[in-house]
């Protein structure tokens, strides 16, 4: 393989980092010599490492992604830790044996500070004097041992329930984002099993949670027919005693209490985003996502906020314009403050205006109910301004429940499918 396809690859993941960077995650180099990136990484507060700054490096060969980088600290601070040795190599399975190439510097940068985030005591591996006088130079060239980490993204089967041509699944995880327990439903065709394949990420309405969608939708059906991974994660932070549950909305709380657990835009965009793509067999060329009500919303926005991370987009029933409705004007005062200026971060009609990324190959497409049709009209005015073209349909007589999205559901995988050929 040509290093100039690797060059492609690994700009596209820089760009990413570089314009919309996950916390904790800075790059170091100018992208000169893309054979070799140092990345800085942070502690995450309230662990033991806590505002503690380490240093990356990875090496790239012509045959990333399907060959894992090499990855290790460097500099005069490596972590303490069980599965990090004192010559910077570590112990971790994504990086040899569960390596993906749907996987990404982000999703392993990410993976690490997980490990970090979950250790309890700073220590060395008990054979650290002896790996590190035996150890080549390329901790790829070491044949590990790998065990239970006890890792924070570390996925806890739920349910597994057969389902047309593959199984219906339900996880748990210990998200470090929002600092509790979350769920989420993934679909995963057989095909899956030997080929990457899209994925498409459904966001919910408020007073759902991972099961409604999987239950009520019959989206099943539709993603072994076309043949998409489904990933539908709880759109609120469930368990975490902070009386938020059943929200919904896409934001980030800057406002204490909820600015500690209720840090949804970054969970779904960055820690549960990376999760599928570091644990399933996702084409990340080919990765779309699209909601329902004010999941919908979620979905537009997290469009428009990341652009170039999601190649499709469509909306379901959506909110449109939150900031001039009583209930989103009530959400962003609880979990935003009066400022706002931090409203319009959140709010699509404010966001296409100045939206400068890639645009679809087909009109984003939304149905609306009619007793939303009128509210979506100063999202397609904004459209209009920033030249981003959109079909509106009104969808007479329905509500807003999931009959509605059982009927117009198929004409959303039917578009994702089109966005995904071009």
């Amino acid at each position: 393989m040509s290093f100039d396809l690797v060059r492609k690859r690994l700009t596209k993941e820089l760009k990413l980092l570089t314009e919309n960077p996950t916390p904790g995650i800075r790059v170091v180099d100018d992208g000169s010599d893309m054979r070799k990136i140092r990345i800085d990484i942070e502690g995450a507060s309230g662990t033991l490492y806590d505002g503690e700054k380490f240093q990356l490096l990875f090496k790239f060969s012509d045959q990333y992604p399907f060959d894992s980088p090499q990855v290790t600290f460097i500099g005069s601070n490596i972590p303490l830790h069980p599965h990090i040795y004192s010559n910077g190599h570590i112990c971790l399975s994504i990086l040899t044996d569960d390596w993906s190439p749907a996987l990404s510097i982000n999703a392993v940068c990410l993976s690490i500070l997980s490990m970090l985030s979950s250790c309890k005591d700073k220590s060395r591996p008990p054979d650290n004097d002896w790996y590190v006088r035996t150890a080549s130079n390329d901790p790829k060239k070491t044949r590990w041992w790998y065990h239970d980490d006890a890792m924070a993204s570390e996925l806890i089967l739920e349910q597994s329930i057969k389902s047309f041509d593959g199984y219906q699944y339900v996880f748990s995880h210990d998200s470090f984002t929002v600092d509790c327990q979350m769920k989420f439903g993934i679909y995963l065709p057989n095909r899956a099993d030997h080929k990457s394949l899209p994925l498409l990420i459904f966001l919910s309405n408020s007073e759902c949670n991972e099961q409604s969608f999987i239950l009520k939708s019959g989206v099943q059906r539709l993603a072994s027919k076309y043949g998409f991974i489904v990933a539908n994660p709880d759109t609120t932070p469930r368990g975490c005693n902070s009386g938020n549950e059943g929200e919904g909305f896409c934001i980030d709380a800057t406002e204490s209490p909820w600015d500690k657990n209720y840090l949804m835009f970054s969970y779904i965009n960055d820690e549960f985003y990376d999760l599928v793509l570091s644990h399933f067999n996702v084409d990340i060329d080919r990765i779309g996502i699209l909601g329902h009500g004010i999941g919908g919303h979620g979905a537009l926005i997290s469009y428009f906020k990341r652009p170039g991370q999601y190649k499709s987009i469509s909306a379901l029933a959506p909110l449109c314009n939150p900031i001039k409705c009583h209930k989103g004007r009530q959400t962003f005062l609880k979990f935003l403050g009066e400022n706002e200026t931090l409203w319009k971060d959140y709010d699509v009609c404010e966001l296409v205006q100045t939206y400068q990324g890639p645009v679809p190959y087909s009109p984003l497409l939304i149905d609306q109910i009619s007793d939303n049709y009128s509210s979506t009209n100063e999202f397609i005015h904004g459209c209009t301004v920033a030249t981003f073209p959109v079909q509106l349909r009104e969808q007479t007589d329905y509500d807003d429940s999931y009959y509605f999205v059982m009927t117009f559901l198929d004409d959303h995988f039917k578009y994702h499918q089109n966005e995904f050929e071009h």
